[in-house]
């Protein structure tokens, strides 16, 4: 995979509390890898984690666990991934599709997330 560009000069603290994203290895409903490289992988602000297959067809853009937006996942640049690594922790957890469908139609989302919606 190529670097877009170096974090050479980026400066880091060395520290375990740098609040760097997780970057989880899996999507939380379906369980399909996501790479700390993956284009596919998308989370909402509480970080879950989830597949844009799912994202787009089952969970409509909306994170099932905190009611958010599901956006693309930014990258961790090449050079810095030893550093700081990816998390090995798997999150599998099957969201109930109608349940999910139910949680849509009750909340009040975002007008432009609510526009997106089609069942």
């Amino acid at each position: 995979m190529p670097v877009l560009f170096s974090a050479n000069t980026l400066s880091l603290p060395n520290t375990k509390q740098n609040n760097m994203l997780e970057l989880r290895p899996n999507c939380e409903n379906c369980n399909k890898a996501l790479p700390y490289d993956s284009t596919e992988a998308m989370i909402c602000s509480m970080e879950s984690t989830f597949c844009e297959t799912c994202v787009n067809e089952i969970l409509k853009k909306v994170c099932p666990d905190c009611g958010g937006e599901l956006c693309r996942r930014p990258a961790r640049y090449i050079d810095i991934i030893e550093q700081y690594p990816a998390s090995t922790k798997n999150v599998y957890k099957r969201v109930d599709s109608e349940k999910h469908k139910e949680f849509l139609n009750k909340r009040i989302v975002v007008p432009y997330v609510k526009a997106k919606l089609q069942y």
